[in-house]
């Protein structure tokens, strides 16, 4: 048999991007494999000074928090039966109306780091529904219970508690 170059070069860059492809699927986890994904929201509380608990946009409240693998993330919270707006049109809209919808809406997006030893995540806001975060830095503390991530708070201001700053525990079932 001939010996073929063209034909031994072919066969061994095949073998190179199996071994290659096999190392990819069989290769070392992501380290943040347990926060990446979609996640919906299952429940939003708010701990008072005196102790008590609210749920600040509602017991029927609508959360998104995506993690990414390359190190970005986004999180959208809303009320529960928002009112709709008398218009579509967002140029000719009452202001009352965008106020109530403004108070009853919540997103921030930017990269994301993670402190396993302190257990707890940096958000690093890029984008914000409230200008004044953008720039800034919002310190979530997280655990893992039965499959959900919870995030917990420092002390900050939410709906309906302007004159306290309450913590909040933001608890997250993860869809893909």
């Amino acid at each position: 048999m001939k010996y073929n170059k063209s034909f031994s070069k072919l066969m061994l860059i095949g073998v190179v991007a199996i071994l290659i492809s096999c190392q990819i699927e069989l290769g070392e986890e992501h380290p943040n494999a347990d926060f990446i994904g979609s996640w919906k929201l299952e429940k939003w509380t708010a701990k008072l000074a005196d102790g008590s608990e609210i749920y600040p946009y509602g017991t029927a409240a609508y959360g998104k928090l995506i993690y990414e693998e390359s190190g970005e993330m986004n999180g959208i919270l809303m009320a529960d039966n928002r009112a709709k707006m008398s218009t579509d049109d967002v140029g000719t809209r009452i202001a009352e109306e965008a106020l109530t919808a403004f108070n009853s809406f919540f997103a921030y997006a930017g990269p994301y780091e993670i402190n396993r030893d302190s257990s707890y995540v940096i958000h690093r806001v890029e984008a914000c529904i409230n200008p004044n975060w953008v720039g800034r830095e919002q310190k979530r503390f997280f655990s893992f219970e039965n499959g959900n991530l919870i995030l917990s708070t420092p002390p900050i201001a939410v709906q309906g508690t302007r004159s306290q700053a309450v913590h909040q525990t933001l608890v997250w079932r993860k869809v893909n």
